[in-house]
């Protein structure tokens, strides 16, 4: 059955929606299958010179990979929707939301450009959260966010190593700017899962086929800039 298809037709949650929904679930049940393979594996170390016990322990690993292999293995093809699924939403929301954060927030200023519309491959939602995620992560209580409408040109100039996906013509681009106190990077963030929701925040503007870099700013600034595509 295809996961993304409700029963006779009707209509089922986006793939991503799904996958959260099931994410307790299946963090508890691989963390249960991770417990019996570490076990075992232990105490293979001490039988090793019984072969029976050592066999039958050996078994017991092979089970519980095979049933974690399964487990992930029925939940690829729905990772596979995951592309062209995360909601869409309009810019001027986008732009709400973040003056609603800078209202909230005083210490940050915000400059936007005049008539931002439009449909953007990612919610306003998303949009703030990534914003307040990575502004958390800077430690600092004051800086600027800019916003402006680019065109594709503009963003090669920038990053020409960009993915472009479908290679749209223009992008949302949201700039966090501030005056740094120790060197920021998203690059380990980008690897490891040792910032969740800024992992999440990566990927949430990788499958929009967009893209998020933190480079030097002019003088003693730093900045991250977001790039979310119009669709």
């Amino acid at each position: 059955m295809d996961p993304t298809k409700g029963l006779r037709g009707q209509p089922c949650p986006p793939p991503l929606e799904l996958l959260g929904a099931l994410s307790s679930l299946l963090i508890h049940d691989l963390v249960n299958c991770v417990a019996v393979i570490s076990g075992n594996a232990q105490f293979a170390q001490l039988v090793l010179n019984d072969p029976a016990q050592a066999n039958a322990t050996v078994e017991s690993i092979l089970k519980a990979a095979n049933a974690a292999s399964d487990l992930l293995a029925r939940c690829r093809n729905l990772r596979r929707t995951l592309t062209n699924s995360v909601p869409h939403g309009d810019a001027a929301e986008a732009v709400d939301t973040l003056v609603r954060f800078q209202e909230a927030h005083p210490a940050w200023s915000l400059k936007k450009a005049s008539k931002l519309s439009g449909e953007v491959a990612l919610s306003a939602q998303w949009i703030g959260f990534a914003v307040q995620q990575i502004i958390g992560e800077t430690g600092v209580d004051q800086g600027s966010l800019k916003i402006a409408r680019i065109d594709l040109e503009t963003v090669r100039a920038s990053r020409p190593s960009m993915a472009l996906g479908a290679a749209p013509s223009h992008f949302l681009e949201v700039k966090i700017v501030w005056v740094h106190q120790k060197p920021f990077s998203l690059d380990q963030i980008k690897s490891s899962y040792s910032n969740l929701p800024l992992l999440a925040v990566n990927e949430l503007i990788r499958i929009a086929h967009g893209a998020i870099e933190s480079r030097p700013g002019p003088g003693k600034t730093h900045e991250v800039v977001i790039w979310i595509p119009f669709t």
